[in-house]
Order: structure tokens, then C-alpha cells, then sequence
């Protein structure tokens, strides 16, 4: 099978700053691989280097084992942010443009029917772009890139601006062509949430360099630094004193005393003993119940407890915002209790394998 791109030590400076810095990146046959990252940490020039569309300043880029450069033969496809149709042609030319282009239109008749039917858009072929609906014209840039047959689709953000329901239609659909066709796919995409959800492995980029690459999960439960932490879900850190550190089959352990008890805590390989570390708590490892008693305004949080300062229904569930004594975290409630109140007093219960003890530098 087609379709394995490798990326490496890939750097490029534009007007002296350093956009990509030694980028190291891998994508398997048929894998989609989701780009996120701040604004400004690469991920355009990225895809753009990989498209032959600007050129490395060092490093390689390398499809099926064959060199990608700026202006050489063309293995991939790329969707843009901006739908970039041409307003003067139907979407039956706009899709098959870049088969005109390439001079493959007459041995690829079938080609255009068969992507305006594979995205929804039969029907559609003698429309011009200014009769579509905003999601319509992303469909017909999608099926411009996937007629040519690529060994790699590169989508830059192609949901961005839709509302929504059309973006999450529009991804469920890109991953089921992409997934059906076996296309191996590099997705920037703003939408942390959405890219866990049909990632199969996440890269995040910060300022130009991969600060982490992984499974969705893994990323998502085991980052590697408080910037990744932060940038990918919702997120708070409890500061705590690391007494010991040690193994537990092939996963370190780091012995920290967190709401009352000492606990051995699942901890990145970093963490030294006798530092203070930072204590990655998501809301759904973290329980609050009510406890008997009102804390009042001015009330200090002690051990296993912590006070109410905020409550926020999310429709599946009761998210609290709770002070404790390392600071404050979010916890989650039950839908079958009533709302705690602001300053109520409630009892915390830590789901241990899911937090992350990191270095708290």
C-alpha cells in the first residue's frame, strides 16, 4: 500500500524566524494524523513543505521513499483553509481541474462522478461555487484533491468557519472517505476535542518543533510537558512534594501526598524525589460529593476536602470548580444529586490512574 510519508529534521525560516525547527514527523500507509498547535507554531508551513508548495531550508521530505521537493512531481493533494474554487466554473470543472491540469482528464473520465458521488454532491455538477452552501464548496475542494488519486491528503483546517453541526458532518465524512479509500491523511485542525476523537496518532507542535506525537489517548492522559498539558483539554495542576519514585511494571510511580493521603501516583520519567511536582487532575479523575456543612466564604480546604466555587451544568454532567489545598481543580458531580452549592463543603475522591504527576518546571 501506498502512502507512507516521512519527515525529517525539516526547518525552515521565513523573513529570519524560524518556522519549522528540525521537525521530525512520520505517517503510516492509510493513517490520519492530526496537526494541532498554537497560532503561529507551524503547522501551515508544515503541510505546505510537504506539498512541494515552499521549500525546506534543510531536512527531507520523503513519500514512498521518493524525495518531495518545491516544484518536483507531485504526491500529494491539499485542501486549503479558504475553499479556493475558481467562481467561474461549475463544480463538476472545479473538481476536475486538477485532472486538466496534469493532462490525465481523458483517462480519468470516471473520476469526477465518482467523487461527486462518494461526497454527497451528485446533482450538484452544473452549480457555480456562489449557489453553494459553505459546507457544499469544502465538499467540492475535498473532491478536487482526492480525484488525483494522491499517496497523501494534507487538509489545512477545512472545517474552519463552518458552525457546528456542518463541521462535525464534515469531519465524520472526511474520516469515512479517508478510511474507506485507506488515505493517508495529515489533518490540521483547531478543534482539540474533534482531533482526539479520529486521530490516529496526534502531532502537537509548539513554536516550529513536535513537542509531542502520539496515540490520542496516550497524548491526552500522558503528556510530556505542562505546555501539552495544558494546550489539550481542560486541565489543572495540583503542586505537591515527591517523597519517592519507582516502577510499576514498565510505568514509573512517584509517592506524593495529595488530599490527605500519600498515594503512588502514575508519573512521567522525569520526576525526581524531594521536588515539588505538578499533579495533572482532568475533571473526570476527580469526584466531589457533598459533605455535611456549609464552609463559608472565608473557609480553608483540609485534606480529602475542598470548598465549591463555581458550579456548571454540561447537560451530561455537573462539572464543579473546588478549591483544595494544593489549589484549585474541576471536579465532576452526579446528575442524580442536587447542585452543590457555592462555598458547600464536598468530599474529593481521586480516580489515581488517571492523573499525571510531572515536573512541575
Amino acid at each position: 500500500m501506498s502512502g507512507q510519508l516521512d519527515v525529517h529534521a525539516l526547518s525552515r525560516a521565513i523573513d529570519g524566524r524560524t518556522v519549522l525547527d528540525a521537525i521530525d514527523l512520520a505517517a503510516a500507509p492509510g493513517e490520519l494524523v492530526c496537526v494541532i498547535g498554537p497560532s503561529g507554531s507551524g503547522k501551515t508551513t508544515l503541510l505546505r513543505c510537504i506539498a512541494g508548495l515552499e521549500p525546506a531550508d534543510s531536512g527531507r521530505i520523503e513519500v514512498d521513499g521518493e524525495p518531495v521537493s518545491a516544484g518536483g512531481p507531485r504526491r500529494t493533494a491539499m485542501v486549503f483553509q479558504q475553499d479556493t474554487l475558481f467562481p467561474e466554473l461549475t463544480v463538476a470543472e472545479n473538481v476536475g481541474f486538477g485532472l486538466r491540469a496534469r493532462g490525465r482528464a481523458g483517462a480519468d473520465a470516471d473520476a469526477v462522478p465518482v467523487a461527486l458521488l462518494r461526497l454527497g454532491l451528485s446533482g450538484m455538477e452544473d452549480r457555480y461555487p456562489d449557489e453553494l452552501s459553505g459546507g457544499q464548496r469544502r465538499r467540492v475542494a475535498l473532491a478536487r484533491a482526492l480525484v488525483l488519486h494522491p499517496s497523501v491528503l494534507l487538509l489545512d483546517e477545512p472545517l474552519a468557519g463552518l458552525d457546528e453541526a456542518l463541521a462535525e458532518d464534515g469531519l465524520r465524512l472526511i474520516r469515512s472517505t479517508q478510511r474507506r479509500l485507506g488515505l493517508t491523511t495529515l489533518l490540521v485542525i483547531h478543534d482539540q476535542a474533534a482531533a482526539l476523537g479520529v486521530a490516529d496518532r496526534i502531532v502537537v507542535l509548539d513554536h516550529g518543533r513536535v513537542a509531542q506525537a502520539g496515540r490520542p489517548r496516550e497524548v491526552f492522559e500522558r503528556p510530556d510537558s505542562l505546555f501539552v498539558a495544558q494546550f489539550l483539554g481542560r486541565s489543572a495542576f495540583l503542586e505537591a512534594e515527591v517523597q519517592q519514585v519507582g516502577t510499576d511494571g514498565r510505568q514509573g510511580r512517584a509517592l506524593v501526598r495529595l488530599l490527605g493521603a500519600d498515594r503512588w501516583l502514575p508519573a512521567h520519567a522525569e520526576v525526581v524525589a524531594g521536588e515539588v511536582c505538578a499533579v495533572l487532575v482532568r475533571p473526570h479523575a476527580l469526584v466531589a460529593e457533598a459533605a455535611p456543612g456549609v464552609a463559608g466564604a472565608w473557609a480553608e480546604p483540609t485534606g480529602a476536602q475542598g470548598v465549591v466555587e463555581e458550579a456548571r451544568y454540561r447537560g451530561d454532567r455537573i462539572e464543579y470548580a473546588v478549591e483544595t489545598e494544593h489549589g484549585s481543580a474541576v471536579a465532576t458531580g452526579s446528575l442524580d444529586e442536587p447542585v452543590l452549592a457555592v462555598n458547600q463543603l464536598v468530599s474529593l475522591a481521586l480516580r489515581e490512574e488517571h492523573v499525571w504527576v510531572l515536573p512541575a518546571h
